[in-house]
């Protein structure tokens, strides 16, 4: 069984029957991936439309459009909003507060919507990086550089909804959401209220902030859940509490959430992580700490900025030219100014080198 077919087996299970668990977190943290304007009141403090409602609306938006939202974000995602329309398990929680920030300048994509559970808890969700390059190039400044602007947001944003609501809060996200997930409820004003975090195969963190006061406080409420050959959450440093499940994709494709198993009211667990996963992480590690931080956000900005230069704007775009675009970026590169190059091309090899090594088709 995977998360789809849970949302579906379970709809009509209340959570006063079943209380909502790990699997309904992963579900309600591919929410803010959709585009959910006009489905979903902007504020956190207005009058809420329930889930019910909502997907109705969203349904009418779509029009029928049977395309997934991106390249790596999978159709499943906009599946699940819909069975929560009319899913007794479901379709009376409310949903609020959707934001959706993209900027050049700061180099962030942020995405985010708040639920509240008929006993007046908050559960609040983030997505993870979507298909626009920006949004990559962020992810990729987070597991070199270990800050990015979305965790400021992250931080707002739950300020705002504690602000405004009452009740304890859940926080839960997916890949760059999970990361954020942990980060802004030891970085808010009210983490007393927090009640548990679920990290779902987020990028970790620098050893300053695992070792702050703010994240100890709140440690024992957090839990990563990745696959067993996870590669973003072996970026950088994860929090101690985890368990590991079983995707049925292959290699970096074991990221893909939709295919991890789901046994009963949890994810299949794995005893620990792959002999794979865990060498990337030491190299990934040791290439990090052997590469000088302007370098690798010379590598990170140059990347992005020959893609941008060649009009390209989303992973979906690459990937339909890709018989174009593919050979233009690589052109460019080449003809990027020699001490330009002798920066780049390095880091670049090596990281290609590394995850061919480790995730080259293996489960």
């Amino acid at each position: 069984m995977y998360l789809l077919d849970y949302v579906r087996a379970n709809a009509r299970v209340t959570s006063a029957v079943e209380p909502y668990n790990e699997v309904d977190m992963l579900a309600f943290a591919s929410l803010p991936y959709l585009e959910l304007e006009g489905a979903v009141s902007t504020g956190v403090s207005e009058e809420d439309r329930s889930i019910g409602e909502a997907a109705a609306l969203y349904r009418v938006k779509m029009h029928g459009d049977p395309n997934p939202p991106g390249l790596f974000i999978p159709r499943d995602f906009i599946d699940i909003f819909l069975e929560m329309e009319n899913a007794p398990r479901y379709r009376d929680l409310k949903i609020y507060g959707f934001r959706y920030l993209w900027s050049l300048e700061r180099e962030e994509q942020f995405s985010a919507v708040g639920l509240e559970t008929p006993e007046g808890e908050q559960i609040l969700t983030i997505a993870g990086t979507d298909d626009t390059l920006l949004g990559w190039k962020e992810d990729l400044n987070l597991a070199v550089n270990g800050h990015i602007a979305g965790q400021e947001t992250s931080v707002e944003y739950v300020n705002d909804v504690l602000k405004n609501r009452t009740g304890p809060f859940i926080m839960c996200g997916f890949s760059k959401g999970g990361h954020l997930a942990v980060y802004a409820p030891a970085m808010c004003n009210a983490p007393e209220r927090l009640k548990r975090v679920y990290d779902f195969d987020g990028p970790g963190f620098r050893d300053d902030f695992l070792a702050s006061e703010r994240f100890r406080a709140i440690a024992d409420r957090c839990l990563l859940i990745a696959p067993r050959y996870s590669a973003v959450s072996r970026m950088l440093n994860n929090i101690p509490n985890y368990v590991v499940t079983r995707g049925t994709r292959r290699g970096l494709y074991q990221h893909y959430s939709n295919r991890w198993i789901v046994e009963g009211n949890r994810f299949l667990r794995e005893p620990d992580f792959a002999d794979g996963a865990k060498q990337f992480h030491e190299e990934f590690m040791k290439l990090l700490n052997e590469t000088p931080e302007e370098d690798r956000r010379l590598s990170m900005d140059t990347l992005f900025q020959v893609a941008s230069e060649s009009g390209i704007q989303s992973l979906m775009e690459i990937w339909r030219k890709r018989s174009k675009t593919v050979p233009d970026i690589i052109s460019a590169i080449f003809k990027l100014p020699k001490e330009q190059r002798d920066v780049v091309f390095p880091f670049w090899i090596r990281m290609l080198r590394m995850t061919t090594a480790y995730y080259g088709g293996k489960r």
